[in-house]
This record gives structure tokens, C-alpha cells and sequence, in this order.
């Protein structure tokens, strides 16, 4: 370990796990940006299909309404899955 990097250890103790944490932190935050605009992308071609297209997958317009309206920390697309299946099992 060079100097410097032996200096900077010993005068922060914890530094180390502190810089650590905070990469990981950052990554986990850059792989939330990165879902939530794959899931928007998602969500702006769900609602470029017309009614009959979303009957034959298990929605109506107003699901996409309420799942616009969801908090950012929700996974929209998750949600629609499960009012997809839903509606199937209701009707099978």
C-alpha cells in the first residue's frame, strides 16, 4: 500500500467501509434509474395500443390510469402484470 493510501486509512479509520458504502449506494441508485426508464418505456407502449389490443392481453384503459397514478418507487409494469392476470383468471 503506498503511502498516501496507507496515510489516508490511518488518519479516517472507517473510511475505507464508508467510501465502500457509498458505491454501493450509487450503483444501487444508477440500476433504479436505470429499471424505472425501461419500465416508463414500457409503460408509453402499453398506452400506444388501442382497446381491442389490450382486452387480448387482460386490460382496459382505466388500469393504465391507475398505474400512472402509482408512486415512482412502484413498478408500474409489475402492477399491470397482475391486473393482466387477474382479469384472466377472472374470466377463464
Amino acid at each position: 500500500m503506498n503511502t498516501l493510501k496507507r496515510h489516508a486509512y490511518d488518519s479516517f479509520p472507517g473510511f475505507e467501509e464508508m467510501f465502500r458504502h457509498f458505491l454501493a449506494r450509487a450503483e444501487q441508485a444508477l440500476h433504479n434509474r436505470a429499471r424505472r426508464s425501461r419500465d416508463m418505456q414500457a409503460l408509453r407502449e402499453i398506452h400506444e395500443l388501442n382497446d381491442a389490443q389490450l382486452r387480448d392481453i387482460g386490460l382496459r384503459r382505466g388500469d393504465l390510469f391507475e398505474v400512472s397514478r402509482l408512486p415512482v418507487e412502484e413498478n408500474a409494469t409489475v402492477e399491470l402484470g397482475r391486473i393482466s392476470r387477474r382479469a384472466r383468471h377472472v374470466n377463464a
